[in-house]
């Protein structure tokens, strides 16, 4: 979850080769609905609807360690471990749960 436009957040989810949505927070509240505090910040969601892993995903590491921590092993191993911070700024992906 970012803070940010969709059009930005396609430039993020081609840069890191995601294949799972993040959610554009442009003014829809859903950061007071998550209560999430800092940008950007991430939620690995299983099909049963609960959130399995939460947590700020401002660099390679951080992103990496998020989704491995939810389970998402092969999404974690395509981003890497780069200690580069993920330069999100106001970026985002309109879509469902990230």
């Amino acid at each position: 979850m970012v803070a940010g436009s969709g059009q930005s957040a396609a430039q993020t989810q081609a840069k890191y080769t995601l294949r799972f949505p993040v959610v554009a927070e442009h003014g829809s509240q859903a950061f007071e609905s998550y209560r999430v505090r800092v940008t950007p910040f991430g939620f690995v969601i299983g099909e049963d609807g609960r959130i399995r892993a939460k947590g700020l995903c401002d660099s390679g590491l951080r992103l990496h360690d998020l989704l491995e921590a939810g389970g998402m092993e092969e999404a974690a191993r395509v981003v890497g471990r780069g200690p580069d911070p993920v330069a999100l700024g106001a970026t985002a992906v309109e879509g469902g749960a990230s």
